[in-house]
């Protein structure tokens, strides 16, 4: 079971409404030229990074003898039993015994998704009792990685280059 910060469908169409009116902006001066259209998009790549970095990617998953947490740039293995307490004002804190505090960055901290983060932790307290001791490893990895970049410093780039050569902005 997955849990995420928000809906896929709500930010694909975000995402949509908002591609719509970057070209209502393009049009209002006038006829859009092709150059103008590619400067548009330029952005585009590095705006859906950002927005699946942050917005996507975190997420909660239960597994059979250990709760996966991938935030933004890390993802953390925890055994069940390493869990010593859960809790937070603003958003869900996992306290591990021996790691110290693991903020999850999957669950919204405001009013709405108060009983989200409770159920959650509470099923991770039940968890962890009908785990009985079992013993795991705990892992972090860093999922920030030089591939992604590069990805997407080409696909920029490539936006650009398509930009300059359609003519002048």
């Amino acid at each position: 079971m997955k849990i995420r910060r928000f809906s896929k469908v709500f930010l694909a169409i975000s995402g949509q409404l908002g591609i719509i009116g970057l070209q209502l902006l393009v049009s209002l001066g006038g006829e859009p030229t092709w150059s103008g259209r590619f400067a548009m998009l330029t952005w585009a790549p590095f705006a859906m990074y950002v927005i699946w970095r942050l917005f996507l990617n975190p997420y909660v998953k239960y597994g059979e003898r250990e709760v996966v947490v991938n935030n933004a740039f890390s993802r953390y293995t925890i055994p069940y039993a390493e869990i010593s307490s859960c809790g937070g004002n603003r958003s869900l804190v996992i306290n591990t015994r021996g790691h110290g505090k693991i903020l999850v960055d999957a669950l919204d901290a405001s009013f709405l998704w108060k009983g989200k983060r409770d159920s959650v932790a509470l099923e991770l307290m039940k968890r962890k009792e009908g785990s009985k001791g079992a013993v795991g490893e705990f892992r972090r990895v860093v999922t920030l990685g030089f591939p992604e970049i590069l990805v997407l410093a080409l696909t920029v780039l490539f936006c650009l280059l398509l930009a300059l050569s359609f003519g002048s902005w």
